[in-house]
């Protein structure tokens, strides 16, 4: 059992006593130097550990302590070239090349944390910490197969390494290796029931498999405790046929939090794909491409409802996302010049003639040209269902429809 700190500031004041009867024996002052080192007072147990290591330089353990505390200092342009010639003073301490492979690893020098992880490995092969080290950095450079090659050695040493087997599932998934990561994960949620990236990873491979049906128990155990797994259940939930469900699910989750992004887009998404219009384009206004404009040109720029009178107003349209997109929305620009706007759209030049043709605007611009008159408001063409909805609304109960 670790010791907490209250125990370690006991036993440091003994050695501290100690050591002040003893101030030439290396062993007390190495073991003072560690209980400095395990309290976080590096620059003390650095001093400490070189007068040891003075009076008995052949011990590795106390030069080693110096240099690795030069390390934690922040000092590591110290303390690299003492574990460099610690190294080829003691060519067979495997824990010189761990902790230069620290220093390199932190530095991101990763030849060097390659060459040292070799060397290490070379005089401590079965070291599943080390594989595991070498594997994480592997991964966070990209380098995938490595990785996992490195993992499986891990698991083959200690299968039972639950945090070495998770990261080998991330790994394949990042891959697109589903299925291996399905097998790989499958007994985990059951071994490591209180661990979220066992529920999370299982619940991703056999989604990413089309099995959403056996990954809604995976992820029903993440919603409570984390709304992004929340949002992720609600949108499987809908896949899954269960449509009531996924949106109680996600209404409650918008009752905790009404402006979440990741949420307003998958519940726009849900709504909008079973004909909940009203409510689906309300939460269709949260969607990353406005936001990216809104941050650009300013939120107070971009109108998202428009007023009751649009009669010689002059209205800017914005394209947004794809030409898809930029064309599925263009199709609601006539019900907004009918209710007497003026309509300029900036649209893509790749489109521009085909939507000036189409006569349903009174001027369109191409690229990023800027309109020659005037502008009251502009919005986003992805904003137009949102926006015309009350509108259109209330111009057709004036009308007596």
């Amino acid at each position: 059992m670790p010791w907490d700190i209250g125990e370690r500031s006991a036993a440091l004041r003994e050695f501290e006593r100690a050591a002040q009867f003893a101030k030439s024996d290396p062993a007390i002052l190495g073991n003072l130097a560690q209980a400095y080192a395990e309290l976080g007072r590096h620059a003390e147990a650095q001093r400490v550990f070189r007068k040891a290591s003075r009076l008995e330089p052949r011990t590795l353990r106390y030069a080693q302590g110096a240099a690795i505390a030069l390390a934690q200092q922040g000092k590591t342009a110290e303390a690299e070239p003492m574990l460099q010639r610690l190294a080829e003073r003691f060519p067979d301490a495997s824990s010189l090349w761990y902790n230069l492979d620290n220093l390199y690893r932190k530095g991101n020098r990763w030849r060097e944390f390659e060459n040292c992880f070799r060397e290490a490995l070379r005089r401590e092969p079965g070291n599943t910490d080390a594989h595991n080290n070498s594997a994480s950095v592997l991964h966070s450079q990209l380098r995938f197969d490595e990785a996992i090659a490195e993992y499986r050695v891990c698991i083959n040493t200690n299968p039972d390494d639950v945090a070495v087997r998770l990261n080998l599932v991330s790994a394949l998934i990042d891959v697109g290796r589903f299925e291996q990561a399905t097998d790989s994960c499958r007994d985990l949620p059951s071994r490591t029931p209180a661990s979220p990236e066992a529920h999370r990873f299982l619940a991703a491979a056999l989604s990413h498999q089309g099995n959403v049906i056996d990954a809604l128990p995976s992820f029903a155990r993440l919603a409570p405790a984390d709304p992004l797994s929340q949002h992720a259940y609600g949108g499987a939930l809908d896949e899954a046929g269960q449509v009531h469900h996924a949106l109680r699910t996600l209404t409650a989750l918008q009752k905790l939090e009404p402006d979440a992004d990741a949420q307003q887009q998958i519940l726009s998404s849900v709504l909008l794909s079973h004909g909940m219009l009203t409510d689906g384009w309300s939460a269709y206004r949260r969607r990353p491409a406005f936001l990216r404009f809104a941050e650009k040109l300013g939120a107070d720029t971009l109108a998202q409802r428009l007023p009751a009178d649009l009669a010689g107003k002059h209205v800017l349209v914005l394209r947004e996302q794809g030409i898809g997109d930029e064309l599925f929305f263009l199709r609601y620009a006539p019900r907004l010049r009918a209710l007497g706007a003026n309509i300029t759209i900036r649209a893509t030049a790749k489109v521009a003639a085909l939507i000036a043709h189409a006569a349903c605007a009174d001027n369109v611009i191409a690229g990023d040209a800027d309109p020659t008159a005037p502008v009251d408001l502009q919005l986003l063409c992805g904003d137009l269902p949102h926006a015309l909805h009350p509108v259109m609304r209330s111009a057709s109960t004036a009308a007596g429809v």
